[in-house]
């Protein structure tokens, strides 16, 4: 196997590693989207991640998953040359960074952890819980389905698929991940111009679900950090929420910076702002100098 990734922008500038989500996304969307604002005054590097788009290779489960993952960031931060790395990880990736962190503290010089949270569990149900709620207004004829979903004694990543199933992945994204149409359409052109959604995914997140680590709490990704980290929100979204995301920031010991006009994807909603909050970020001199 081999894993796809590429560096851009300054060279001897801050590096900074995007992890996308999923699990099983990739980079190419956040790279087309906010790349040429971040290149000018970082090292970026856009990785996808094992068995994911240009990373896909035909595996086996115990080739995938969190520890293997975590391994190939630590030897691309030692093929780069770099002491220290920043992450950004969004959604999912901000997990597979606070592995990272966890593992290889002293390799870490911030985290910019953007509308993820520690308790994937609890973001799931804030979901089923927000679709079963807009139901009478978004979805008239699936108030019913949507509120049994809520009360199901199926796992949340069962039910968040049974959604899928109901409502379509378009009206619900729409509705829990964009805060607007542009927002959902540009996203979809990327998707559609990298031609990289027809990989099969699947048993990335198979992998990670069988393990425990969609369904089941993980308290040691609720810790504070060892390395400085700032927490992104967006104020409309619906992925997971204003309540966990303050609740993740103050386990971290992090602050919050919320953009306002964005949904989950700030990245491709405001990516002005998401670019400028970044650069400032990794530009912080640490406390105490």
């Amino acid at each position: 196997m081999s894993l796809w990734y590429k560096a851009a922008g300054q060279a001897t500038g801050p590096v900074v590693l995007f992890l996308h989500g999923g699990p099983g996304y990739n980079a190419y969307a956040f790279e087309k989207a906010v790349g040429a604002l971040l290149e000018p005054h970082l090292r970026m590097v856009y990785l996808d991640q094992r068995g994911c788009a240009r990373s896909w290779f035909r595996s086996r489960p115990e080739q995938l998953g969190i520890e293997n993952t975590v391994a190939d960031i630590e030897k691309l931060r030692a093929h780069l040359g770099a002491e220290r790395i920043f992450l950004i990880g969004h959604s999912f990736g901000g997990l597979v960074a606070l592995e990272y962190q966890r593992a290889h503290p002293e390799h870490v010089g911030g985290l910019i952890l953007a509308e993820t949270s520690g308790n994937i569990v609890g973001a799931l149900e804030y979901q089923l819980a927000t679709l079963a709620a807009m139901a009478p207004e978004r979805f008239p004829d699936k108030v019913e389905p949507l509120r049994e979903l809520t009360t199901s004694r199926d796992s949340p990543f069962q039910r968040i698929m049974a959604a899928y199933g109901l409502l379509g992945r378009l009206p619900l994204q729409r509705q829990l991940h964009f805060a607007s149409d542009e927002g959902q359409r540009r996203n979809e052109a990327l998707d559609a111009e990298s031609g990289l959604m027809a990989c099969d995914s699947g048993p990335v997140a198979s992998k990670y679900f069988v393990d425990g680590f969609i369904d089941s709490p993980h308290p040691e990704l609720m810790k504070p950090l060892a390395a400085p980290a700032i927490v992104f929100g967006g104020r409309r979204s619906h992925v997971i929420g204003e309540v966990a995301i303050q609740a993740a920031a103050r386990a971290w010991n992090a602050e919050v910076r919320w953009f306002e006009n964005s949904g989950h994807f700030i990245y491709l909603e405001e990516p002005e702002a998401f670019a400028r909050a970044v650069v400032e970020f990794v530009s912080r001199k640490p406390s105490g100098t």
